[in-house]
């Protein structure tokens, strides 16, 4: 609801927590972070998709099906808090795959 009241107004996450309060919906502090990273991620997924066509073009790797993007391992931790990838698959990108599943989206990781 927090995200969708969000994107709807635009108004400040905050002022959404508060609207969606004075309603008597309870809206964690914390949660209001985490979907504040995942709508960032979100939005800027559109900014890595052609990181991947561009190492397609330059045959870094293999076209493949599908909605893919490059992301940094930054972004991921940004968005994803307290991720812990296995030493040896961690690498500074990440091939991401986008996946429709019914009316959300999933992603996959791929090192």
């Amino acid at each position: 609801m927090l995200d969708w009241l969000h994107g709807t107004t635009g108004f400040p996450w905050s002022r959404c927590a508060e609207i969606l309060r004075a309603r008597g919906l309870a809206v964690d502090d914390g949660a209001i972070e985490m979907l504040r990273r995942a709508r960032r991620f979100w939005d800027r997924l559109d900014e890595f998709r052609p990181i991947y066509g561009n190492a397609v073009r330059l045959r870094q790797v293999a076209a493949a099906e599908g909605d893919w993007a490059i992301v940094e391992e930054a972004e991921l931790q940004d968005w994803l808090p307290g991720l812990h990838v296995p030493h040896m698959h961690v690498r500074e990108t990440f091939l991401v795959r986008v996946v429709l599943c019914g009316w959300s989206h999933d992603l996959d990781f791929y090192s």
